[in-house]
Formats: C-alpha cells, structure tokens, sequence
C-alpha cells in the first residue's frame, strides 16, 4: 500500500496526548477571559455608569 491510498487520520487521532494537553491549555485560557470579558462587556454599556460598584447609585447632592 502507497501513500496515496492509505488513509489519512487527523491530529486528534495520531497525537492524542498532545491534543488533549493543548485542548486543556486553551480551555483553562478562555475560562480564564470570562469573568473580564464579562465586566468589560457590562462596563461598555450604556448607563453603565448610572451605578458605581462600590459606592451604590450615584447622585448629585452631598450626603449628611
């Protein structure tokens, strides 16, 4: 059998150590990006700055 009629198998099938390493490495980053990507996602919108996180809503008179 040559080269042209054996069949071809994929990454994942001939190295499958490798592809569940890099699998896992490129899971855990885009698990990593979620809770940022979320909070600048949520700040870019409009009124977002209607309520600050650490100070409740925002007003313009002075407290007493």
């Amino acid at each position: 059998m040559n080269t042209l009629t054996t069949p071809q198998k994929s990454w994942p099938l001939r190295q499958p150590i490798a592809f569940l390493i890099l699998a896992a490495i490129v899971w855990l980053g885009l698990y990593q990006t979620l809770l940022p990507g979320s909070e600048a996602l949520a700040d870019s919108a409009p009124g977002a700055n209607a309520v600050d996180k650490d100070q409740g809503p925002s007003s313009t008179s002075p407290s007493k």
